[in-house]
């Protein structure tokens, strides 16, 4: 069964949609709409009924209802659970100063008793784990879990591990975003396509003086899909 993006034309790309229980990596660079993009993705469950949850890894619950406010998109809509996870200098429950997780409401610091623990993957996981089970999940962004990682590889095994957590304990479809400029574009292109089922890569392209967003799918296992560059407009 596939799931629709909520994006006729990377449907039909995808040859259909995104396979149920299975993850989609949407990369790029800033600007070029992958928030938005796993908006229209979430959406399009919230429509059909489905039990959707919003994990921001850079925004908080302000700057999302900022950010959205030109969209369709509302974050109080029933079947919707919005989650913020960042990471910041403080003090664990051990006294320690660290990278602490920290979850962000509004303008205050929300946090649980239990939750000034070390940013480590392994402590992101378990505190998601309670929002289990979902039908759809967007992670935005990728690149927000980077300090759980000395290096690429660490990194990818962090990715690895929440995909893992969607598709296997949550039972979800999930998309997750990836940022990357000329340094990062490694990580994103070359390390988590091996964890995701699907890649798409988002661009920008000058034509005729103008600047236009593309998006190409990279790669679907167990697909044959177009391979060529689109034109898209969100």
């Amino acid at each position: 069964m596939n799931l629709s993006t909520g994006c006729d034309r990377l449907d039909t790309l995808l040859g259909g949609g995104v396979p149920e229980n299975r993850s989609l990596l949407v990369s790029g660079p800033p600007g070029t709409g992958k928030t938005t993009l796993g908006m229209q993705f979430l959406q399009a469950g919230l429509d059909d009924g489905e039990d959707c949850l919003l994990v921001s890894t850079e925004q908080t619950l302000d700057e999302l209802r900022d950010t959205f406010e030109p969209y369709p998109f509302d974050l109080t809509a029933d079947g919707l659970t919005v989650v913020t996870i960042h990471c910041e200098h403080g003090q664990t429950l051990e006294g320690d100063e660290d990278l602490v997780v920290r979850t962000l409401e509004g303008d205050d610091h929300a946090v649980a008793k239990w939750f000034e623990l070390p940013f480590t993957r392994e402590n992101v996981v378990h505190y998601l784990t309670d929002h289990s089970p979902q039908d759809r999940i967007l992670l935005d962004s990728l690149s927000g879990l980077r300090p759980v990682a000395p290096d690429q590889i660490t990194f990818w095994r962090a990715a690895y591990d929440l995909i893992r957590l969607f598709s296997d304990d949550f039972d979800a479809t999930s998309l997750l975003t990836g940022e990357y400029g000329s340094d990062d574009r490694p990580v994103a292109s070359d390390l988590l396509q091996y964890a995701t089922h699907g890649v798409v890569e988002l661009s920008w392209l000058e034509q005729t003086g103008q600047r236009y967003r593309f998006l190409r799918v990279n790669k679907l296992r167990g697909r044959d899909h177009d391979h060529r560059s689109h034109r898209l407009v969100l």
